[in-house]
């Protein structure tokens, strides 16, 4: 069974999602707290290569940064502050970033990941600037937060490679 590899908050619940995908994937949450370690903790973890990964906000940024092969990979609306982009929210990500981590994301850049099959997805709602440094599409009637429609899309992105 390959291994699917959610990148998340302590605090985020995603029953939504393993319910509905846990029959194909062996599941392993990948818990980011970007206040408490290095985010190159997270880049740099060995997992499993060609397996398949998923992330949301911030922790899709951090799964986009992976450096272990993937063979598919959702990035669901990564937040888009590499290599000083959108620095004027950069006082705003304080209350999910340490310093140490600002100053590591400001050095890195928008290249892609080593991923086989990549979905960079966004809210049609959403409005980052420089969210075009990513090859994206967006699902409608939907914001930064994961609502029915984005989920739906998610799920149905996992299903479809999966079968």
């Amino acid at each position: 069974m390959q291994k699917l590899y959610i990148f998340k908050k302590k605090d985020d619940d995603y029953f939504w999602l393993t319910e509905k995908v846990k029959k194909f994937f062996d599941i392993e949450f990948v818990e980011v707290d970007l206040l408490e370690k290095n985010i190159y903790f997270y880049i740099e973890k060995k997992l499993e290569k060609e397996s398949v990964v998923i992330g949301h906000s911030l922790e899709g940024l951090v799964a986009y940064k992976q450096s272990t092969p993937m063979k598919f990979g959702i990035y669901a609306s990564p937040t888009p502050i590499l290599d000083y982009s959108n620095e004027d929210k950069f006082d705003l990500m304080l209350e999910f970033l340490n310093i140490n981590n600002i100053k590591d994301i400001q050095k890195m850049t928008y290249l892609k990941p080593e991923v086989d099959f990549i979905h960079v997805l966004f809210g049609s709602e959403e409005s980052w600037k420089d969210m075009d440094k990513f090859d994206y599409r967006t699902v409608d009637g939907s914001g930064h937060i994961l609502n029915d429609k984005y989920k739906e899309e998610i799920i149905k992105l996992l299903l479809g490679y999966a079968s």
